[in-house]
């Protein structure tokens, strides 16, 4: 059976370091818009949802025409939102996507599809980027992963001393861009926390803890997202100056919806 893949968008309002970041005015748009417009570019997948439990995201996004799911309000993670959302939609795959990555590649979701459509029976894939700057292995804000030689990921982590790593391309960062084959998430979502998705606060590591599939799909570089108030301005200045991010801000923004 040839794979179904859907892309769900979990968000809700109640972000602790930037509240309602996600309806952020970005040139007339809310920012989960930019996401979604940007996925719809990539002709592979079926249907992409946005998926909340606060009404005022999807009243705002009623006159875009967004599918949206109304969720509970008592996930503590983007990935038991997606489980719940998608239970009862027929696909075989999901990716989910970060709400607040306005300068998501629709390319780095064509490769997702692509390298999802060649192995289906993988429980898991996650896009990986490399570590650019060596303090960026004891930066706690951004989550690393150890990969094996088949291209899988063995251990995740927040800060490790530079001196400990062997090799760096073997290391490299996570990126907000997930995807999961249905029957495992839904799966996932029913295993008890584990010790280190608590001890870190990385969702993923429930995978790699219970010996499951985790593939990392590498891409070149990683773009910022916007998880603080001055990173709107870090987003806005790729905007200005970035010519590849010019001419797909151009395109979502004449996008007929």
């Amino acid at each position: 059976m040839k794979p179904k893949i859907i892309a769900v968008i979990p968000c809700h309002l109640a972000s602790v370091r930037f509240p309602d970041k996600i309806l952020l005015n970005l040139f007339n748009l809310p920012m989960v818009e930019h996401v979604r417009r940007r996925a719809s570019l990539s002709k592979k997948l079926s249907k992409i949802y946005v998926a909340t439990c606060d009404s005022l995201i999807s009243n705002t996004l009623q006159k875009y025409n967004v599918k949206t799911i109304k969720t509970s309000n008592k996930h503590k993670n983007g990935t038991s939102r997606v489980a719940e959302a998608i239970k009862d939609i027929r696909c075989t795959h999901v990716i989910l996507l970060q709400g607040d990555e306005p300068l998501l590649l629709p390319s780095y979701v064509d490769l997702l599809c692509d390298r999802i459509m060649e192995n289906p029976s993988t429980d898991s894939w996650n896009l990986t980027a490399p570590i650019s700057k060596k303090n960026q292995f004891t930066d706690k804000s951004i989550v690393k992963c150890k990969l094996n030689k088949k291209k899988e990921i063995i251990s995740l982590y927040r800060s490790i001393n530079n001196k400990k790593i062997k090799n760096i391309r073997n290391n490299r960062k996570i990126l907000g861009i997930i995807a999961y084959k249905k029957n495992f998430l839904l799966k996932l979502v029913k295993l008890k926390e584990s010790k280190n998705e608590l001890k870190n606060f990385i969702e993923q590591a429930r995978i790699i803890d219970n010996n499951y599939t985790l593939k990392s799909i590498n891409v070149p570089k990683t773009l910022p997202s916007i998880n603080l108030k001055k990173d709107e301005r870090i987003v806005k200045n790729i905007f200005k100056k970035n010519l590849k991010q010019k001419i797909l801000l151009n395109k979502i923004l004449n996008l007929d919806v």
